[in-house]
């Protein structure tokens, strides 16, 4: 009996153990809208972005306190899913999504805020990442 204890809370332990990476991620692309202050015009426009470290625990991503994506760490609605036979890691706030390829390293992000709110001059634009795991 108490081995049986055993090998089942060694099992429970095993499973408990989630899978943890770190990704270094280097913006490869990125596009954006910009409004004019004194008109209603757009113009395209691209951005200098920096790159950002990603701690991976599971389907959680914990991005830095400092970077582009600090609203999704509130909520981290993190989850699974398959896209055309590819896992990815897919994170969204109402404002905010990333997107993970633990696969390949390919992600995208996207933000809107400068378009849903007009007292700042956020623009929403996309970036294309290339992401490392050490």
């Amino acid at each position: 009996m108490k081995n049986i204890l055993l090998i089942i809370l060694l099992l429970m332990s095993w499973n408990a153990v989630a899978d943890e990476k770190t990704w270094f991620c280097t913006p490869e692309y990125n596009a954006g809208l910009l409004k004019q202050d004194d008109s209603q015009s757009w113009n395209a426009v691209s951005f200098t972005i920096d790159r950002m470290i990603i701690k991976q625990t599971g389907t959680k991503l914990e991005f830095a306190d400092d970077g582009l994506f600090v609203s999704l760490n509130l909520n981290n609605n993190c989850y699974e899913t398959t896209v055309i036979d590819e896992t990815i890691i897919s994170c969204s706030s109402s404002t905010q999504m990333f997107n993970l390829n633990p696969t390949s390293g390919l992600a995208t992000s996207s933000t809107i805020f400068g378009w849903l709110n007009s007292k700042f001059n956020d623009t929403p634009f996309v970036v294309l990442w290339k992401c490392e795991s050490f």
